[in-house]
């Protein structure tokens, strides 16, 4: 029988649990590191091999330069504190195997055929763990589970922002007439740039839409009256989108998140999840007609008449056979990041893959467990219950949510392998499911002597 732990005694950890603790957090210097690493988005090293010769142009080199310095920074900051007397906190644990994966990268750079575009990446997503070690670095476990909590909301609100800026940059053009219905598929096609930035494809769009519409999901579980409705609205629009971009791992991703939200949220929540689930049987293999076209619905997911492939993977077999047949040349030593582009001008698709084509071996095998070790505290908090006796069970249910959804897109994309949005939304996640745990730890600690 698990002991009732009681919230963590910690007085910094109450103070930063307000929205001033949080904006404060936003606005420290580990905090603009991290946004500037957002800001790198889209960014590219070929951008820093010329001179800017308009202000735009400086602007998408200095974006460029951003993960650069915030390695640099980030790791000063961290060298700083660990000569003082405090010292520095260890990197949480559940990210010791992805920052192998950084190390295993950046060396493998040396046989890239790009070595110096592929070590920009490769330093570009070592930033990522160095920045995200610097916020989260705290004397406590309780202050360092406030810290991630912050960062998660951070991550979560520029996502959201991005997400505006794309519906904004492409209205008008968002969404076309197919003979199966309203499509977003194209986008990027119809919508070439914005700015010297290329759209992002509907894939992207709709993972930056799953992000608010899983947050505002829980968030409508949890509230009452009007408040519920308005979640509910965004929670249907943000889902409505994903759906409308025709992104099937995308839409698989937010219904697996979706589940998981209502198995954890309380006996109601899952009498609800089972009822819609034995509904949804009922239309699909008993032929029950509620109105719904299902035959139709299905060839909208699938693209049929669209994307020119009759497959259901669009072509991701074929080009996962043609990486397979590339690492088996050379299965232990990877060719660095963005191998797969360097060698056959495509994107691999799948997040194991193009970390075997990166970093080898070893370094598919590090990013796996880290991805395993996520679980396992996720699993692992849900049988403690931290999480609500920590009173932060609302956001460990959007973290769930979160890390399902990037779990299943790693198969059909690649989720956490490689700098972008999915690794700066998942290293959060990950650190705060690990922070937990080392706050559980503390907590039973002090109380122990107690009883």
């Amino acid at each position: 029988m698990v002991a009732t732990l009681s919230p963590l005694p910690s007085q910094p950890r109450t103070q930063s649990s307000r929205p001033a603790g949080w904006l404060r957090s936003s606005l420290s210097l580990p905090g603009l590191l991290w946004a500037l690493l957002w800001l790198a988005i889209t960014s590219s090293p070929w951008t820093l091999t010329q001179i800017p010769s308009s202000a735009l142009e400086q602007l998408h080199y200095y974006r460029a330069l951003g993960p650069l310095v915030a390695l640099g920074v980030g790791a000063l900051i961290l060298l700083g504190r660990a000569g003082g007397h405090a010292g520095v906190s260890p990197l949480p644990w559940v990210l010791r195997p992805w920052s192998g994966f950084a190390v295993l990268a950046i060396l493998a750079c040396a046989g890239s055929p790009n070595p110096e575009f592929a070590l920009y990446w490769a330093l570009s997503y070592a930033a990522a763990i160095v920045v995200l070690w610097s916020v989260v670095d705290a004397p406590t476990a309780g202050e360092r589970l406030a810290k991630a909590k912050h960062l998660n909301y951070l991550s979560w609100a520029i996502a959201a922002a991005l997400l505006l800026v794309l519906l904004y940059v492409s209205r008008g053009q968002l969404f076309v007439q197919t003979e199966g219905g309203l499509s977003g598929y194209g986008v990027a096609n119809r919508v070439r740039s914005f700015g010297g930035v290329t759209m992002v494809r509907p894939s992207g769009l709709a993972r930056s839409a799953v992000v608010p519409a899983l947050f505002t999901f829980v968030l409508a579980w949890r509230s009452h009256g009007l408040r519920r409705l308005l979640w509910l609205a965004a929670a249907g629009g943000c889902s409505t989108l994903v759906v409308l971009m025709q992104s099937r791992g995308a839409t698989l991703g937010l219904a697996a998140g979706m589940a998981l939200a209502l198995l954890l949220m309380g006996q109601r929540a899952r009498y609800v999840g089972g009822l819609l689930l034995a509904l949804a049987l009922v239309v699909l293999f008993a032929g029950v007609d509620v109105g719904i076209d299902t035959e139709s619905a299905v060839r909208h997911v699938n693209r049929e008449g669209i994307s020119g492939r009759t497959d259901v993977t669009s072509g991701r077999t074929r080009d996962w056979g043609i990486a397979w047949s590339k690492i088996m040349e050379s299965p232990f030593w990877g060719w660095g990041p963005q191998a797969d582009r360097f060698f056959f001008q495509f994107h691999v698709h799948n997040t194991y893959l193009y970390a075997w084509l990166a970093a080898g071996v070893m370094g598919v095998i590090g990013l796996a467990w880290g991805v395993v070790r996520m679980w396992r505290l996720f699993v692992r908090a849900v049988r403690n219950d931290a999480a609500r006796d920590l009173h932060q069970h609302t956001l460990f249910v959007q973290i769930g949510c979160l890390v399902a959804f990037f779990t299943i897109r790693g198969v059909p994309e690649v989720s956490g392998a490689m700098f972008g949005i999915d690794l700066l939304l998942m290293l959060p996640a990950m650190a705060w499911l690990d922070c937990l745990e080392q706050a559980r730890l503390e907590q039973a600690a002090v109380e122990e002597p107690e009883a």
